[in-house]
């Protein structure tokens, strides 16, 4: 608050310390909206408009103090922005050089991130490597289409199978009706083995076909506690998203 960059107000600065003072229960009479304004603006006559205005300020400053400390958090999305920021100033020498800093910290921090941010991250490298082979008009370079097409593909399935999943676990104790378009398309698409190579796809994959409740179940169950014992480690906490209690499971 008291930065240039984010706040030249030094009245939201006063609403909030005076905020402060009543902390932390904040049921003093001293809140009350005319008791705040006379101590900010002593000399002048109550304007709930301004007062309004002041605390509007102060709420957006709370908000962007929010996104940015989640923001600092977060390596890859720091690391993504600054990428693409070279490239819009055509300072490539520059994006050259952090380009494999990113997929390395994508690789090396894989085990802090859900399955599925995993597959949307390498979507945005592949999608970074096609803007800047345009943006440089390397016209005798193919563009990166075909990674682009793949890992939006992968990243598609394996939110389709999680909510899929989702829906088909909550249906077993709500009656809901859902129109899930494509799955069957996509569930043939992955029966075709070259998805299935892919952990969060199969896990998903298995998933699904248990809550089903097939002739199969038994086998996608136990090829699905399978690979949760062999890349449980592998995601963070929340990777999964499949909470294993035998046949069927629930996948939350």
């Amino acid at each position: 608050m008291q930065s240039p960059y984010f706040n030249s107000n030094k009245k939201v600065v006063e609403l909030y310390k005076y905020i402060r003072t009543a902390a932390p229960r904040f049921t003093t009479q001293r809140l009350e909206r005319q008791q705040t304004f006379k101590h900010l603006y002593p000399s002048q006559k109550f304007k709930e408009i301004k007062l309004q205005q002041l605390m509007s300020e102060l709420l957006k400053l709370i908000e962007k103090f929010w996104v940015q400390q989640d923001f600092d958090t977060k390596r890859l999305p720091k690391n993504l922005s600054l990428i693409k920021s070279y490239r819009q100033k055509g300072l490539y020498v520059y994006w050259e050089k952090e380009m494999p800093k990113v997929e390395i910290t994508l690789t090396t921090e894989t085990s802090k991130l859900e399955a599925a941010d995993i597959h949307l991250y390498d979507f945005f490298l592949a999608l970074e490597q096609h803007q800047a082979i345009e943006a440089a008009e390397q016209r005798n370079r193919e563009p990166n289409l075909q990674e682009v097409s793949d890992k939006l593909d992968c990243y598609y399935i394996v939110n389709k199978l999680k909510y899929y999943c989702k829906a088909l676990n909550y249906q077993r104790f709500q009656t809901t009706s859902y129109d899930w378009a494509m799955i069957e398309t996509v569930l043939q698409e992955v029966e075709k083995k070259k998805w299935l190579d892919i952990p969060a796809v199969a896990i998903y994959y298995h998933g699904v076909k248990t809550l089903l409740e097939n002739e199969a179940v038994e086998i996608h169950f136990e090829q699905l506690k399978q690979l949760l014992h062999q890349y449980a480690r592998k995601w963070s906490s929340k990777a999964q998203n499949i909470e294993l209690v035998g046949p069927p499971v629930l996948c939350s």
